[in-house]
């Protein structure tokens, strides 16, 4: 992850919908930044199974009708499941915790945004652009592929830079607990002799991926691409939202942004965000009641 300037917060207070509502509507170019697991979908024991419903793809298509609004899903999904999911909506992508970019179609150059929807824009592969070094991904896949051995119930999750460890599932819950803290100091041993590698402990899951990235990184780049490139999208209200420790990279990037809303799915004890919405059926009840302004 980036190293941050700022320590996280210990307190914060629950995102007011009122006053949000209200910096909503007297915005004129809004900025969403909406991690997916946890957050838009309920956290599920088969990841597979996290499909979106109705009440929220509804939800997200009246979010991009409104053309002041430029909404992206900042997952560490693979560009695929993304697709599959949500592909047919309007919006603005990041897949892989960064790795990957897909601009919302109203932001693309002339020539292509001229064109019908169904050619899709295109997946910007910012890792491969960077020729970061991936020497990492088989001897983590190997010793990944043992722990799925040693502790049954678990299994590995390889996409094109990331690879995962779930435990979920376990049989043995305190054993995949056990393990999971000894695979994260084996696999931060091997960060030692591999540059372009990163370790991260999700929920029920320990993750190897490339360190080039973060959805810190990307929401920062995002965010001065429409600063600098797309003057008539110069934001000027940012709502991020997200559940996990991944997403802290994003709170911190937008830590000194007084538009920026920044809100983790139940109150945290240490956070970087500034606020707290009480659980993920929530938040997409107050990205709905946004869309009736």
């Amino acid at each position: 992850m980036d190293k941050q300037s700022h320590s996280p917060s210990i307190i914060t207070s629950e995102l007011n919908s009122e006053v949000l509502r209200e910096a909503f509507k007297s915005s004129s170019h809004r900025l969403f930044f909406l991690d997916y697991d946890g957050t838009l979908s309920a956290l599920t024991q088969d990841p597979k199974r996290a499909v979106p419903t109705q009440h929220l793809l509804v939800t997200l298509e009246k979010l991009c009708q409104d053309p002041r609004n430029s909404v992206y899903i900042i997952s560490g999904r693979d560009r695929d499941c993304l697709g599959t999911w949500l592909g047919h909506l309007p919006l603005g992508f990041s897949a892989e915790h960064g790795s990957f970019l897909r601009k919302p179609p109203h932001l693309l150059e002339t020539a292509q945004s001229s064109a019908p929807f169904e050619l899709q824009p295109e997946w910007h592969d910012l890792i491969a652009e960077m020729g970061t070094d991936l020497s990492w991904r088989d001897p983590v896949m190997e010793l990944l592929c043992q722990y799925t051995i040693n502790v049954p119930g678990t299994h590995v999750e390889r996409k094109k830079y990331s690879i995962t460890w779930h435990y979920r599932c376990a049989h043995d819950k305190v054993l995949a607990k056990r393990m999971s803290r000894k695979l994260v100091t084996q696999l931060k041993e091997m960060c030692s002799n591999h540059d372009g590698m990163a370790v991260m402990k999700g929920k029920k899951s320990v993750e190897a991926k490339s360190s080039a990235t973060t959805k810190g990184s990307i929401v920062k780049q995002i965010l001065s691409d429409h600063h600098h490139h797309h003057c008539n999208h110069k934001p000027d209200f940012v709502l991020c939202i997200g559940d996990d420790v991944t997403d802290e990279d994003m709170f911190a990037a937008l830590r000194d942004e007084p538009i920026a809303y920044t809100s983790t799915v139940t109150n945290k004890s240490c956070t970087h965000a500034k606020y707290f919405v009480n659980d993920q059926t929530g938040v997409v009840d107050l990205l709905h009641s946004l869309t009736q302004m």
